[in-house]
């Protein structure tokens, strides 16, 4: 293969591999976390477990089951304390409508 035609392969893919960025909206969730732990956790349990959450790496980790035990607890009993955590972890998906809701 000779230097030239080397270089319009090379070109021509380029042209081809260009892709347009992808901007969500505030409100878009992009990615979504599922907890397969079944526990039930009392409040200060969930409180340790929500101010654990907000260490770096930590929330990809935890936001699952926060929301999951969160949600089921809230609906059960809508207490001022369940609601603030509840609220707390909607504000961290960028649900601020649904967690002012609350």
């Amino acid at each position: 293969m000779t230097g030239r035609t080397f270089t319009y392969l090379i070109l021509l893919l380029s042209l081809n591999a260009a892709a347009e960025p992808f901007t969500p909206a505030d409100n878009d969730i992009i990615a979504t976390a599922r907890a397969t732990n079944t526990a039930q956790l009392n409040q200060d349990e969930l409180m340790a477990l929500l101010k654990q959450s907000q260490q770096v790496g930590k929330t990809e980790l935890r936001q699952g089951l926060l929301k999951n035990q969160l949600q089921q607890r809230y609906a059960q009993s809508a207490t001022p304390q369940l609601g603030y955590m509840y609220a707390r972890v909607l504000q961290r998906e960028h649900q601020f409508s649904e967690a002012m809701a609350i």
